[in-house]
């Protein structure tokens, strides 16, 4: 059985440190999303080093393929996926909901819809979103699932942590990693751009992630050109470590009652980076 306990409190927002079967995590955390029992492009050992304490997987997808039944056979989801921190899985009802077009009938009991593997009927009911949850040996099972709107501003994830909302997941890292963006203190950079084929800094000034240390801007930006799998790699490092940092941060703060001055602090450096950006160009 997992247990809560409460560190610190700055308003409604909170810092505690969650225990489960597979280890502690601290909060706020925001947990890296492993759709299909992998966080695109990272090695768990990576993960661990990055900073994540814990992971997201996806019920519906690991429903379809390889099936509940395959990993349970396989000793679950931690062993099957080499990851011996906390997982929670979420319900599926996000995707169901954000692949509407798929949608057949809905009613009290549940959704029916075609798969998007094989366009065959299909049908979750929250009983079988649990079963599948059992299945996969996740530490925490979600039950519904309730997002914010797609178009909820950037300040999407400080003001939440000071509403006291405990733990976040979004694919956004390794998404904008996968078309070249990179998530910067001077906001979001497109590194194919040409501006950066001659940029010997790194992608964030400061940062300590495996591409920071390591390698420049035209360097990334060549390997993104090039359709080398490794810029691919090194900007879903470098996302991933920007986010687990900002958010480490926050629990920082809550710990010291300052987070209002951090939200405030971090809003107004980017919106000055912005700014520059603007102006430089």
């Amino acid at each position: 059985m997992s247990t809560f306990e409460l560190h610190a409190a700055d308003g409604a927002a909170r810092t505690g440190v969650l225990r489960t079967a597979h280890g502690e995590l601290r909060t706020p955390a925001f947990m890296p999303v492993g759709t299909k029992a992998t966080v695109k492009a990272i090695d768990p050992a990576e993960l661990r080093q990055l900073g994540a304490e814990i992971l997201l997987c996806n019920t519906y997808h690991l429903h379809f393929r390889p099936g509940a039944d395959l990993i349970a056979e396989l000793g679950g989801l931690h062993r099957f996926m080499a990851w011996d921190g906390p997982i929670l899985t979420d319900s599926g009802g996000f995707q169901v909901f954000s692949l509407r077009h798929t949608i057949l009938r809905q009613d009290d009991e549940g959704l029916t819809f075609r798969s998007v593997y094989d366009g065959d009927e299909a049908r979750f009911t929250p009983e079988l979103a649990a079963r599948i949850q059992a299945q996969l040996g996740s530490d925490i099972a979600m039950c519904l699932d309730v997002v914010p709107p797609s178009d909820a501003p950037h300040s999407d994830l400080a003001e939440a942590i000071e509403r006291g909302i405990d733990m976040f997941d979004c694919v956004l890292p390794t998404r904008n990693a996968r078309t070249g963006s990179a998530l910067t203190w001077e906001g979001q950079l497109n590194l194919k751009g040409a501006r950066f084929a001659r940029d010997p800094r790194p992608l964030d000034e400061g940062c300590t992630c495996p591409a920071c240390t390591r390698f420049s801007r035209a360097y990334v930006r060549h390997l993104l050109n090039q359709q080398e799998i490794l810029g691919l790699q090194l900007l879903s490092l470098h996302n991933l470590r920007f986010v687990l940092d900002l958010v480490a941060g926050a629990r920082d703060a809550i710990e010291r009652g300052r987070l209002a001055t951090y939200k405030e602090e971090a809003l107004a450096r980017l919106q000055r980076s912005k700014e520059a950006a603007t102006w430089a160009t």
